[in-house]
Formats: structure tokens, sequence, C-alpha cells
């Protein structure tokens, strides 16, 4: 994990440094009653889960509930970048993307995307979507939620799927990552 000097920083500003692309708001430090909050939220939330047939409901259709927000951006579209491709895959499926060949990609951007998937359908993501996407030495790049970050402390009543696994107010599923939880490789493509 590459720890920045928060120091460097503005809020709400990138920065490129060190070939990562960083958000500030990834370097703020934890409050001091952190471990409090985290003891007095996941009781709360447990106690109240999702109802079992609206559980099943998001369990059942995952996808219906996605959402996909594209913006234009200078970066995908001008050189020196070479040709980008997006495409939007179910992950969960066994589809792949039409316009992408198997074992093509050399990098593959995950921008929020495993955290809409329940850890039963990694396999699946994982093993036979994503690392038959990239080519062997190919990188994939996630960016996903961390695990006991405010947005997950933060839940009110009924939206607790599963540990570390709730649904938020827009219908759509949100798992909390720890450091080190899912690895793409061709030795050991599912670690969790």
């Amino acid at each position: 994990m590459y720890k920045a000097d928060r120091h460097m920083y503005k809020a709400d500003h990138h920065t490129y440094k060190a070939n990562l692309l960083l958000n500030a708001s990834d370097h703020v430090p934890s409050p001091p009653d952190q471990h409090a909050t985290i003891a007095a939220s996941l009781p709360r939330q447990r106690a109240a889960p999702v109802p079992q047939p609206d559980k099943q409901k998001y369990n059942a259709k995952p996808a219906k509930h996605w959402f996909v927000i594209c913006h234009p951006c200078a970066l995908y579209t001008s050189p020196p970048c070479g040709t980008i491709t997006a495409s939007v895959l179910d992950l969960s499926s066994a589809s792949s993307p039409p316009d992408l060949a198997p074992r093509s990609a050399d990098i593959l951007v995950l921008l929020f995307v495993l955290s809409a998937l329940h850890p039963s359908e990694w396999p699946q993501a994982i093993i036979s979507n994503i690392a038959q996407m990239v080519k062997p030495g190919g990188l994939v790049l996630m960016r996903d939620y961390g695990r006991y970050d405010l947005t997950q402390l933060r839940f009110k009543a009924g939206r607790f799927l599963d540990d570390n696994f709730h649904i938020r107010s827009n219908n759509t599923r949100v798992y909390f990552f720890e450091l080190g939880l899912v690895t793409v490789s061709s030795s050991s493509p599912l670690r969790h």
C-alpha cells in the first residue's frame, strides 16, 4: 500500500505521484473514536437486516439493480494513451464483452465494480471473466470500498444483507473490502 503525505494534497483534487493516481479523501486519518463507532454500528446493523423476501430479490437478479455512469474524458480519447476501449459487462454472468478477445487486455480498470457482487459471485467474476480477459502479465486495477469506512458504518436499519455487504438507498449492493482480500493471478486467481 502506498502511504501518501497528506500535506501534499488539497481536498477533492487528484495528484499524480509515484505512478499512482491518488485521491486526497483516501488519506484522511480515522477519527479517534473509530473503534467505538465500529463496535456500535455493526451489531445495530445486524439486528435490523434487509427483510428475507427483499434479500432474495436483491441476490436473485443483482444486475437489475446496478447502474452505470459514463463520463467522457480526454484521458480516454486523446493520445498518447493509445487504444482504450470501455465495455459494460455483468461480471457475475458467463458472458464476455463482444469487442474483447480472450486474454487481450493489457489493463483492466475496475472502479467500484466488485463491491456490487456477493462474495459467492467472485469466482465467476474473477476466475471466469477477469482472468480470462487480461493478457498474461497484464494488470487489473481495482478501486472499491474499504472495510469500516464511514459509508459502511452509517447504514440505517434494513440495509444489512450479510457481513460487510449492504444494500444502498438506490438499491445497489455494496461490499466493503479489506486489503489483500482479492488477488488475480495465474497461480492464485482468488483469495479471500
